[in-house]
């Protein structure tokens, strides 16, 4: 099976210039989107997902978006040329409020800059959670799960339901993907399994 774009996908040697070519929501654009937000009113790429059980059958679900069909080689199926999922949470007090912007460093959690200078010295790194925005991202959305030509492919007429099943840890505040190998690191790794069978829904579990 093939796309449109499978033969030029197969050939890119550069994964870093390839993220922004074939996929309209490219996640060069997605992270910009994120960095330069003003509020939440701006955000382009992420939309709220349902938070009652509204089918009376203890599943929340709420239909993403429309996915473009994307197959490539098995030697291909990396982050740059596969299809990906980034699910952003939002941190929150011990009531559910959120915290709004906080700050990471040294794996401990700061509510100003201020504080993390006073507790780490005045040349501290850390990270920023503007919002209190995390991110958890994956590329194991997976058609038919280890399969040597559709393990990672995207078909036209599929369903993928992707399930949330746990969270090890807070995700990163920024979303990092090394577009030529797996994902590493935890914050932003899924586990997503499939049941595959063609024509019908795709059901994925996902485990932070």
């Amino acid at each position: 099976m093939v796309d449109p774009n499978s033969k030029n996908k197969n050939n890119v040697t550069d994964y870093d210039q390839v993220f922004g070519s074939y996929f309209y929501n490219a996640l060069k654009n997605v992270n910009a989107d994120k960095v330069d937000e003003a509020s939440d009113d701006s955000q382009v790429y992420f939309q709220d997902l349902p938070t009652a059980n509204i089918n009376d059958n203890e599943q929340v679900g709420h239909r993403l978006a429309y996915c473009l069909e994307n197959i490539v080689k098995k030697e291909k199926q990396v982050p740059a040329l596969v299809t990906g999922i980034i699910f952003r949470g939002q941190i929150g007090d011990e009531t559910g409020e959120p915290v709004g912007t906080i700050y990471k460093c040294n794996n401990k959690f700061y509510t100003s800059i201020d504080a993390v200078k006073a507790d780490n010295g005045a040349d501290a790194s850390y990270d920023t959670y503007e919002n209190g925005h995390c991110y958890y991202y994956s590329s194991e959305i997976c058609h038919n799960k280890g399969d040597q030509y559709m393990d990672k492919a995207i078909m036209r007429n599929n369903i993928y339901v992707l399930k949330v099943t746990g969270f090890e840890n807070i995700g990163g505040a920024t979303i990092t993907i090394d577009p030529s190998g797996e994902e590493s690191d935890n914050n932003f790794y899924l586990q997503l399994n499939a049941k595959i069978i063609p024509w019908i829904v795709r059901f994925n579990n996902i485990e932070f």
